[in-house]
């Protein structure tokens, strides 16, 4: 019934704490299959203990040289065969309800549809001491405003081993594109356009955070950055951004939005069609909430870059 992929690179021995805490879910037995993949690992002591642990465990060798964490899930999900599945963290653990929460969620939604269905999430340390109980609030989200199709298309706000989603959502969303930021961000984006979301918000899991994360749970948000880094770096790295957002909505429209019988989002539409320093320094800025100091910044950054530099 539920296929859970595991993505790996370099594992520590917090794998087998996860794998534990996988196995000891109160409906673990409607778990058909937890699939390994891992992206060409160096040090695979651990996953050679994880792997004998189960004998729904299996392994698969991502062995085309390392391709970071969004292609590893990518061909993770691609081995999927379940009605539902689930993504996990090499790092994490699942509190006992995981599963069976996050599959009751989703049963609600029309199943006729691509759905997919995340959760809140506990943030804590490397020794799983609590650093905050809610990773919603941690990061400043706003609910349900937040979790709209529309904001969606510009931030992600709910981390990939969070989620569960159904068959007819991978059916469309795979492959991943080479344009996708991450490959939860994609998957949770196709959802909100033409299919249905949901969320919960008690805790599932405990997301861990240590010096090896490769994503991971920061409190502030990009814009943090403006505390470490020069002005103009900071504003580089936010056109940067802008940037890789806009390739992936622009794949987004042109997979799912152009043609008979596709659907049409109007702020989609306009995000990617109106030409301007202003409408885009001003959209860009009101979703990530950067204040009126910082999104003048970034306008006169983007402005002095179009006119001067092109």
């Amino acid at each position: 019934m539920i296929d859970i992929v595991i993505a790996t690179y370099n594992p520590s021995v917090y794998l087998l704490e996860q794998i534990d805490s996988i196995l000891s879910q109160e409906a673990i037995h409607k778990v058909s299959r937890i699939i390994i993949v891992d992206d060409s690992s160096v040090d695979t002591k651990y996953l050679k203990l994880a792997i004998k642990k189960d004998s729904r465990i299996e392994f698969y060798n991502n062995d085309s040289g390392r391709n970071g964490a969004k292609n590893n899930f990518s061909y993770g999900l691609s081995l999927t065969s379940a009605a539902f599945v689930m993504t996990c963290d090499q790092d994490d653990v699942w509190l006992p309800h995981k599963v069976e929460l996050s599959l009751d969620t989703i049963m609600k939604l029309d199943g006729n549809y691509p759905c997919l269905v995340s959760t809140d999430v506990m943030v804590v340390d490397s020794e799983l001491s609590v650093i905050h109980e809610s990773f919603l609030n941690y990061k400043g989200v706003k609910l349900p405003q937040d979790a709209r199709s529309n904001n969606i298309l510009y931030r992600n706000i709910f981390p990939g081993c969070s989620m569960i989603f159904n068959r007819k959502l991978l059916d469309i969303a795979l492959p991943i594109p080479e344009e996708a930021i991450m490959h939860d961000w994609w998957l949770i984006s196709v959802a909100s356009l033409i299919g249905q979301t949901s969320y919960c918000l008690q805790p599932t899991m405990l997301y861990r955070q240590h010096d090896s994360n490769c994503i991971g749970a920061k409190q502030s948000s990009l814009l943090s950055a403006f505390k470490a880094r020069s002005i103009m770096d900071n504003l580089s790295l936010l056109e940067k951004h802008y940037l890789s957002i806009k390739m992936q909505n622009r794949v987004i429209y042109e997979r799912f939005m152009l043609g008979e019988n596709k659907s049409v989002n109007s702020e989609l539409e306009t995000f990617l069609h109106t030409e301007g320093i202003l409408y885009e320094s001003l959209k860009f800025s009101k979703y990530l909430r950067m204040g009126f100091v910082k999104s003048l910044l970034y306008f006169c950054f983007i402005s002095y870059k179009k006119i001067f530099r092109q």
